[in-house]
């Protein structure tokens, strides 16, 4: 069997578990993720480096970005909050330590953090040199990380 079969139905699987879709929301649409990009002004190639629970919320996932695909990053490690639930917002904590995600994002309201996109996907899982996700609407897809970069660019 090849070896990259359990990884793409693993990433499949993740992608679509952690499509926000399955959470409910004031949303009437959920956006696709080239959907969601068009409006994030920074979109990063990261690893989740850890979780943090925080006492006041909201918690946050820390990640260390390895590549920035549009705008510019003020660090290498970034914090994205997670939401409060009130919209369809993933939690960034959902995603798992030591995997590598491209994510678009948004400053926060205190501008030293970052939020993923609300009403759509704000996440494509990264599996070798291609994504998967909620890339164009409809079931999970994949692309090449050079296609999503060459398709980014067409972007604002």
């Amino acid at each position: 069997m090849n070896i990259h079969v359990p990884i793409v139905r693993f990433a499949l699987l993740a992608a679509l578990t952690l499509h926000p879709g399955a959470f409910a929301s004031r949303c009437a649409e959920l956006r696709p993720f080239l959907s969601s990009a068009l409006d994030a002004p920074l979109i990063v190639q990261a690893r989740v480096v850890r979780h943090a629970q925080t006492l006041v919320p909201p918690s946050f996932a820390e990640v260390r970005v390895l590549a920035t695909l549009k705008g510019r990053a003020p660090s290498t490690t970034l914090r994205i909050l997670d939401s409060d639930g009130a919209l369809a917002v993933q939690n960034a904590s959902a995603y798992p330590v030591g995997t590598t995600w491209v994510f678009a994002l948004r400053p926060s309201v205190d501008g030293a953090s970052f939020t993923l996109p609300v009403c759509g996907d704000g996440a494509l899982a990264v599996i070798g040199k291609n994504v998967f996700g909620n890339l164009e609407g409809g079931l999970a897809s994949v692309l090449s990380l050079t296609d999503l970069r060459d398709r980014l660019r067409g972007s604002p």
